[in-house]
């Protein structure tokens, strides 16, 4: 979107009314590979998980969305997520996930 003409950051803060933290998160979610960006786009994960896989290593985003995001409910439950919802675990327990496994992913 920002190779578009007249569509640079700080034009879509002022057209969308958003602030620029807000914009920022949201341009790095165009950059996620097509799993994480389609369950992103089917409400199968939230915006805070899919911005915590959009800062990973692209080549590593598969593994962050597969080995601990879609768990088992005994590893990683949280009581307030949608009932549509296939993620399963809180944003909380997945940044220590990944602060863990940082240097595997890196590797």
């Amino acid at each position: 979107m920002l190779d578009l003409p007249g569509y640079d950051f700080a034009a879509l803060v002022e057209k969308s009314a958003k602030s620029a933290s807000h914009i920022y998160p949201r341009l790095s979610l165009l950059q996620l590979i097509p799993d994480v960006a389609e369950a992103f786009l089917q409400e199968l994960i939230t915006a805070s998980h899919a911005n915590l896989i959009a800062r990973i290593p692209h080549e590593s985003e598969g593994v962050a969305f597969e080995q601990f995001v879609f768990q088992p409910r005994t590893l990683a439950t949280s009581p307030t997520l949608a009932s549509g919802s296939m993620v399963n675990c809180t944003i909380r327990r997945f940044s220590a996930w990944l602060i863990v496994n940082a240097v595997e992913m890196r590797a």
